[in-house]
């Protein structure tokens, strides 16, 4: 038994470490894509380079994660944004960036066009 053995059926929690991947970057992202899956969700993050007369968004990098991590990210986000906005003022967004019904109708469709089955 790990912990105080004078406590009996008590564990001590477990030691989380973390380790840097060799493939480790950082990047800047300006702009991202996303895809979600019955079991998963995956963010593709973008910087716009300029090209010649227009502006190309390039991929980055792109994660993908558990619904469970999504859903414990986007606590962790709302608050960050939601501090930051009580201490600087509201983070101004371009509107054609905000998602709109029709793109997340979108996405609910793609999720009832892949149902999972036994």
């Amino acid at each position: 038994m790990v912990g105080n053995p004078s406590v009996v059926g008590q564990l001590s929690p477990p030691v989380v470490m973390n380790m840097r991947s060799p493939d480790y970057r950082v990047s800047y992202a300006n702009g991202f894509t996303f895809s979600l899956s019955p079991i998963d969700f995956m963010i593709t993050f973008l910087a716009d380079i300029p090209m010649a007369g227009a502006s190309v968004a390039q991929e980055e990098a792109a994660i993908r994660m558990t619904l469970p991590a999504l859903k414990i990210l986007n606590e962790h986000l709302t608050k960050i944004v939601r501090a930051f906005e009580e201490t600087n003022g509201t983070i101004k967004v371009i509107q054609r960036s905000r998602p709109t019904d029709d793109q997340v109708n979108t996405v609910l469709k793609t999720l009832g066009d892949n149902q999972l089955v036994e």
